[in-house]
C-alpha cells in the first residue's frame, strides 16, 4: 500500500510539473512571446540619422523579451545575492556606476539598497548606471537562478555568447527593433503608434516629462505606466535607453537571418530613447553605441530569451 501511494504521488507530481509548460501561450514570467518573421530593418520612413541606413531585409526567429525594462529593485536583488563588492566591480569589470553622485543605488557597508536620486525616485524606475557587462552578468545570474543554461562566458576583457543556451541574454538589436515595431510592422514609427500626436500615450519623452501631474519632470519613471505596444511590451520608446548585444557598426545592405553583429568593435549598441529625447529620437529605428563599460543616468536594459 505504501508503495502504491508513493507511485501515485510521483505520478501526480509529474503531471503537476508538466502542466502549463513554457511556450507561446505561457511565456516566462515578466516576458512576452515574439513570433519570428521577416521585416525591413532601418529607417523606412526617412528623417533619421545616417547610421539607420541602408534599410535591409532581416529575418528573426521567435523569441521572448522582457515586458518591462529591468528595475532598480530587480538589479539590487541581483547585486546582493551575488555578493558583488561595494565598489560595483565583478569579474574584473565595472557593472554598476555606484560612485556616481546621481546613481540611485548605494551600499551601506553590508548591502546594496535603493537610495533615490534626482533622476530616479522610485525603485521601480528602470535601473540606470548599469554597464553592458553588468547587464550580461544579470542575465547569467537569472539563468543560474532558474536552472537554465548560462548564455554568456564573461572575462575581464571579453564576453562570448552561446546562442544555443536556453538562458537569458540581451536582445540583439534586430530582435529589439522587431519587437519594438510590434513584429516588424511598417506602421510603427514609434513603439505602439505611427502618429506623433499619440506618442504621449506610449512614451516618456521631452514632451511629457517637463511637467508631470505629480510635480516630477526631467527624470525616469516607474516601468509599465504608459500603454504597451501591440505585443504588450512597455517603454520601448522613451524612459531609458537600453543596451543590446551587438557591436555598433554600419548596417549591411544585404538580407540577413538572425544577425548578431561582428565579433569585435569599440561600441556596444543601445536602442530606444530616454525621457529627455524629442519625438524624432524616440523612433523605433533610432540607434547609437557607446563603450561597454559606460554607465550613465539614462541607460538601462531589458532581457531576452530564445524560444
Amino acid at each position: 500500500m505504501i508503495k502504491q501511494v508513493s507511485i501515485l504521488s510521483i505520478f501526480l507530481l509529474l503531471i503537476s510539473c508538466s502542466k502549463n509548460p513554457i511556450g507561446p501561450d505561457n511565456p516566462p514570467k515578466g516576458m512576452v512571446y515574439v513570433k519570428g518573421g521577416t521585416f525591413i530593418m532601418g529607417d523606412i520612413w526617412g528623417g533619421g540619422t545616417f547610421n539607420e541606413t541602408p534599410t535591409h531585409e532581416v529575418t528573426v526567429s521567435s523569441f521572448y523579451i522582457g515586458k518591462y525594462e529591468v528595475s532598480h529593485a530587480e538589479y539590487i536583488k541581483f547585486l546582493n545575492i551575488l555578493n558583488v563588492p561595494s565598489d560595483g566591480f565583478y569579474n574584473g569589470n565595472k557593472i554598476i556606476g555606484i560612485n556616481d553622485k546621481d546613481c540611485a543605488i548605494s551600499h551601506n557597508g553590508l548591502l546594496f539598497h535603493f537610495d533615490s536620486s534626482y533622476y530616479a525616485n522610485d525603485e521601480q524606475c528602470p535601473v540606470t548606471f548599469v554597464t553592458w557587462y553588468g547587464a550580461c552578468e544579470y542575465c547569467n545570474w537569472l539563468s543560474q537562478k532558474e536552472g537554465l543554461e548560462e548564455a554568456y562566458t564573461i572575462s575581464s576583457d571579453s564576453v562570448k555568447c552561446d546562442w544555443e543556451a536556453n538562458g537569458y541574454r540581451l536582445p540583439t538589436e534586430a530582435e529589439w527593433e522587431y519587437a519594438a515595431r510590434s513584429g516588424g510592422r511598417d506602421d510603427r514609427k514609434w513603439s505602439g503608434t505611427n502618429i506623433e500626436s499619440d506618442l504621449d500615450n506610449f512614451c516618456w519623452y521631452a514632451s511629457t516629462t517637463d511637467i508631470d501631474e505629480d510635480g516630477r519632470g526631467d527624470k525616469s519613471f516607474p516601468v509599465g505606466i504608459k500603454q504597451p505596444n501591440d505585443l504588450g511590451i512597455y517603454d520601448m520608446s522613451g524612459n531609458v535607453l537600453e543596451w543590446c548585444w551587438d557591436w555598433c557598426v554600419p548596417y549591411p545592405s544585404s538580407s540577413q537571418t538572425n544577425p548578431r553583429g561582428p565579433d569585435s568593435g569599440n561600441y556596444r549598441v543601445w536602442r530606444s530613447s530616454n525621457w529627455r529625447d524629442n519625438a524624432c529620437d524616440c523612433r523605433t529605428t533610432s540607434r547609437n553605441g557607446r563603450p561597454p563599460l559606460l554607465s550613465i543616468k539614462s541607460l538601462g536594459f531589458r532581457i531576452a530569451r530564445p524560444k
